[in-house]
């Protein structure tokens, strides 16, 4: 049979990320909202952190944004160019990351799982190093 949704009533926008690891799962609302359950899905508790100059005025709002999952962290970029990771211990801005010239439209991670291939709008194509938080266009 299919499984049962799961209602989660205090949660009034739309889930636009989100990252399962394990038995974590972190959702991120398009009102910049961050929600995490440590116990697969069963208590969600809205974290006090919020991503910094986060687009909450797209259209549609319901859209997904794009994300990629990385070393147990969801990562997406706010409309200041700069990555965000989060998880449920909250939001860290990845400094050492530089992105701010370039408009991530999507997300690739590689099988090797440390390449991360970012699609642009304007820019072409770009290659993040994990390991050495080196930014290449291809």
């Amino acid at each position: 049979g299919s499984p049962t949704p799961k209602v989660i009533t205090t949660i009034n926008a739309p889930v636009i990320a989100l990252l399962k690891y394990g038995t974590k799962i972190v959702l991120l609302t398009s009102k910049n909202e961050i929600y995490a359950s440590t116990d697969s899905g069963t208590t969600f508790t809205k974290a006090d952190d919020n991503i910094p100059n986060f687009p909450t005025t797209r259209s549609p709002a319901s859209a997904p944004y794009p994300t990629f999952v990385y070393n147990g962290k969801l990562y997406l970029q706010n409309s200041s160019g700069y990555l965000f990771s989060i998880d449920e211990e909250g939001v860290v801005k990845d400094a050492d990351i530089d992105l701010s010239a370039v408009k991530g439209w999507s997300y690739i991670v590689d099988v090797d799982g440390n390449t991360v291939y970012v699609g642009t709008s304007e820019n072409g194509i770009y290659k993040i190093d994990m390991t050495t938080k080196k930014v290449t266009a291809l």
